[in-house]
C-alpha cells in the first residue's frame, strides 16, 4: 500500500527517529512509503533520503509562533492548503500521523477526512496536564476530538499516554492501542569490555568512578536544573569525588547550562557532550542513567539505558514508570514538587554510586526486561498489522 507518515517535528531526537525507524520499517515490509515534515536538513533526513522515501517539505513552525503548530486558522488556512497539496500528490492508502501533542497535525488530518482517507494517530506525549490542548477554546477542543475519533487507530507509546486521551477526549476503546518504542538489535548487544575502558577514557573516568549519564536536549521539560541541584547538596558527601556525570544533547540552552555548571564549580564533575549522534559508547561508558523529567512520552533514550544494561533513575512522568516495572528507581513528578524531586534524586545517586550490587542488579533486570519488551520486529510488525488492517472495512 502508499502509506504517507506526517510529522510536524524536524529535530533529532525521540519523535523523529521513531518517524526514520517506522518509515525504515514499513518500506521493508513492501509498502511505498512517503513523510511530510517541517524543512529539514539533518542525520535522519539523510538517512530517509537514502532509502528513496520522497519526503515532502512543510513549512516550518515559527519560533515567535509555536502555538501554529496546534491551532490552524481553519479548512482555508496555509496549513490546510498545504497539507492538501502533498496529499494530493502522495495519493495514499493510509496516512499515519506522527503527534506530539493530540492536537498536531490538524490541518492534515481534516483534510484526510475530507478525502475519505484512513488514518492512525500515534501519540507520543499524550495529553497530559501540560499539553497544549488544555488552554484551547471548545470549538477547537471538538476538532481535535472529531479527528482522533474517525482514525481507525489511536496508537499511544505506554498505557499513561493512552490513559491521558481517554481521560481527555472521547474515544472508541476498540480503536485503542499501545505500542512501546522498539530499538534495534544493536541495542541490545553486549558491553565490549575495551570499548567501555575507552570510552571512560576519553571523557576522563577513572575505575573506581561512577559514571551517571544523560542523554536529553537541552530544554526546560529535560530539568537539568534538579541534577544541578542534586550535585550541589551532595559537594560534601563521602562519596561525591566518586561521581562523575556526562550529559548528552544539544539546544540553545547549552551554553547557559555551562555556565551554571561553572558557576557552581561542577564543571569538573559534569562533562556536557553536546549532541551526539550515536551515544551507544557513552552508554557503555555509564554505570547508570538519570532522567528527571517534568514531562515525557515514553523516552526512547529510558529504552536504550535499559538495553545497555543501566539502572535507570528517572521521574515518574509519563510512560517511565511503565518502562521500568521494578528494574529501575522513579522519582517523584517534579510537576508536584520540585524539592521532592531533587531530594529523592540526591539519595538514589548515594545508593547507586555506593552500592556495585545494586547496580548490578538493576541493571540486569533492566536489559532482560528490554530484550524481551522492546525489540524493533515486535513494534514495526504490529504497525504493519495496522496499517493492512486500516482499510478493512
Amino acid at each position: 500500500m502508499r502509506v504517507l507518515l506526517v510529522s510536524h517535528c524536524a529535530d533529532v531526537y525521540g519523535s523523529e527517529r521513531w518517524n526514520a525507524q517506522l518509515v525504515r520499517g514499513l518500506q521493508s515490509k513492501g509498502h511505498q512509503v512517503a513523510i511530510a515534515q517541517p524543512t529539514a536538513h539533518n542525520e535522519l533526513t539523510r538517512e530517509i533520503a537514502a532509502l528513496g522515501v520522497h519526503q515532502y517539505w512543510t513549512t516550518p513552525i515559527p519560533i515567535e509562533e509555536p502555538w501554529r503548530a496546534f491551532v490552524p486558522d481553519g479548512p482555508n488556512s496555509a496549513p490546510h492548503t498545504e497539507a492538501r497539496a502533498f496529499i494530493c500528490d502522495a495519493h495514499p492508502d493510509v496516512i499515519v500521523f506522527s503527534d506530539g501533542e493530540p492536537g498536531s497535525n490538524l490541518p492534515a488530518k481534516e483534510v484526510a477526512r475530507d478525502f475519505a482517507i484512513p488514518s492512525i494517530c500515534v501519540s507520543h506525549l499524550g495529553a497530559d496536564v501540560l499539553a497544549q490542548e488544555h488552554m484551547f477554546p471548545p470549538a477547537i477542543r471538538a476538532r481535535i476530538a472529531q479527528a482522533l475519533a474517525r482514525a481507525v487507530a489511536v496508537v499511544g507509546v505506554s498505557r499513561a499516554n493512552i490513559a491521558s486521551l481517554v481521560a481527555a477526549f472521547p474515544l472508541d476503546s476498540a480503536r485503542l492501542h499501545v505500542i512501546p518504542y522498539g530499538r534495534p538489535p544493536r541495542y541490545f548487544a553486549s558491553i565490549d569490555p575495551s570499548a567501555r575502558s575507552a570510552s571512560r577514557a576519553t571523557l576522563g573516568v577513572s575505575d573506581d568512578q561512577v559514571l551517571f549519564l544523560t542523554v536529553a536536549r537541552v530544554h526546560p521539560n529535560k530539568r537539568y536544573s534538579i541534577q544541578v541541584d542534586a550535585l550541589r547538596r551532595l559537594r560534601q558527601h563521602p562519596v561525591f569525588p566518586r561521581i562523575r556525570c556526562a550529559w548528552i544533547g544539544g539546544g540553545e540552552g547549552l551554553d547557559q547550562l555551562a555556565k551554571v555548571l561553572r558557576l557552581h564549580g561542577l564543571s569538573s564533575t559534569v562533562t556536557l557532550c553536546g549532541y551526539v549522534s550515536d551515544p551507544l559508547p557513552l552508554f557503555a561508558a555509564a554505570d547508570a542513567f538519570v532522567l528527571p523529567s517534568a514531562r515525557e512520552g515514553a523516552p526512547l533514550a529510558v529504552v536504550e539505558a535499559m538495553g545497555a544494561g543501566l539502572p535507570v533513575i528517572a521521574t515518574d512522568v509519563g510512560g517511565i514508570a511503565d518502562l521500568l516495572g521494578d528494574t529501575g528507581i522513579v522519582l517523584p513528578d517534579p510537576n508536584e514538587s520540585q524539592a521532592a524531586t531533587v531530594l529523592a534524586l540526591q539519595d538514589s545517586i548515594v545508593r547507586v554510586a555506593s552500592d556495585a550490587a545494586l547496580r548490578q542488579r538493576l541493571g540486569a533486570a533492566a536489559r532482560k526486561s528490554a530484550i524481551a519488551r522492546f525489540g524493533e520486529d515486535v513494534m514495526i510488525d504490529r504497525y504493519a498489522d495496522l496499517v493492512g488492517s486500516a482499510l478493512k472495512p
